[in-house]
């Protein structure tokens, strides 16, 4: 009997598991590596989320599905950001979970829009929390740096 509830629970965790990935295809020809996340954006960098809204029901917005962030630039790895700015995302399964107070490895291709703000999401090489001190972030910036390497240099730093 244990045997087989265990065999369940693990069915229905990879059948959640798979849901969720099914939800959010990126194109067949998007590069997903790093590489191809830096290519994409103009800028990359990472912030506090200060403040997060959800923007009200309107005729370009008809289910009410995407959040406007603001943000506090910490550190801008490619670009330049503006020290305090403001992104949106969609609140789907594609979109990058921003909320006040959290970290944020930030991807911006300011061509990318919505409501005439850029737009970012968090598929697997998007927009995502940051925490400094977890490996496979750390891992994640290891690599960041190394692609960056190959960019023109528009590094810069904010307290």
């Amino acid at each position: 009997m244990k045997t087989s509830s265990i065999a369940a629970a693990i069915g229905l965790i990879s059948l959640a598991a798979t849901s969720r990935v099914l939800a959010c295809s990126p194109a067949p020809d998007r590069d997903m590596s790093v590489e191809g996340a830096v290519g994409r954006s103009e800028q990359i960098f990472v912030a506090q989320v200060i403040k997060a809204e959800l923007l009200p029901k309107s005729a370009s917005n008809r289910n009410a599905n995407h959040v406007v962030a603001t943000y506090r630039l910490n550190k801008a790895l490619k670009g330049r950001p503006p020290a305090v700015g403001v992104v949106v995302t969609s609140t789907s399964n594609c979109g990058a979970l921003l909320q006040v107070g959290s970290q944020v490895l930030f991807f911006v291709d300011l061509q990318r829009t919505k409501f005439g703000i850029p737009e970012v999401d968090g598929i697997p090489t998007g927009t995502q929390d940051y925490y400094e001190s977890v490996e496979p972030h750390r891992r994640l910036m290891a690599e960041l740096q190394n692609a960056l390497k190959s960019q023109p240099s528009t590094v810069q730093s904010t307290p």
